[in-house]
């Protein structure tokens, strides 16, 4: 099952996914799937996700036609701000910097 669960996280990172609606989803409780979750991948569910998040982020700085912005909604992220907040707590350098850096 967790398996499969991991593969759900994977396809879906982009898009408002939560543990305790996938917990709900799969029938287990919220604090089990956590510990199994870490267990697997070595990380938080809320830190697995914002690692997928910043990879899928990085990538698509690559390309100098879409915008900050963009690449935040493309990548989950609602607020504009707060891309560049957690992509800066991340990597240690804003978006626009990283870029630069390419």
């Amino acid at each position: 099952m967790m398996d499969k669960i991991i593969r759900e996280i994977q396809e879906r990172y982009t898009e408002n996914i939560t543990l305790s609606g996938l917990a709900e989803a799969y029938g287990i409780s919220t604090g089990y799937l956590s510990s199994q979750l870490k267990a697997e991948l070595g990380l938080s569910f809320s830190e697995y996700i914002t690692s997928k998040r910043i990879q899928k982020a990085k990538e698509l700085l690559a390309d100098e036609s879409l915008s900050v912005e963009s690449i935040a909604e493309q990548t989950g992220y609602n607020d504009y701000f707060y891309f560049i907040k957690v992509f800066k707590k991340n990597t240690g350098i804003s978006p626009s910097k990283y870029r630069k850096n390419l």
